[in-house]
């Protein structure tokens, strides 16, 4: 992904959506390295979507990357990591789209 890339708003009906879809997802295909993760970050005032990349999966734990700028979120920053579960995640871009992609 490139620095900066963000959604600012997002229709809260249609994440909800997004998220089911995606959790169906992971049950017929598992996530890899290198896949790209949104999650939904907060800190009791406001929430952001950000996406992260898969670096290391441990169990049903994984460990990613935040790959844009947060614009509410001042508790993390663009390079910082996390462990996140299965059920945290809300969308994936699978590392090999990307690579079609070159991005």
């Amino acid at each position: 992904m490139r620095e900066k890339d963000n959604i600012v708003g997002i229709c809260k009906d249609c994440n909800k959506k997004i998220k089911e879809k995606t959790q169906k997802e992971l049950l017929k295909k598992p996530l890899d390295i290198g896949d790209f993760v949104k999650i939904k970050l907060g800190n009791g005032k406001t929430v952001e979507h950000c996406w992260f990349e898969v670096l290391e999966i441990k169990n049903s734990v994984f460990l990613g990357r935040l790959d844009n700028y947060t614009c509410y979120i001042q508790e993390i920053d663009f390079g910082d990591k996390k462990w996140f579960s299965i059920k945290e995640i809300e969308d994936i871009i699978r590392r090999d789209i990307i690579n079609k992609m070159n991005w």
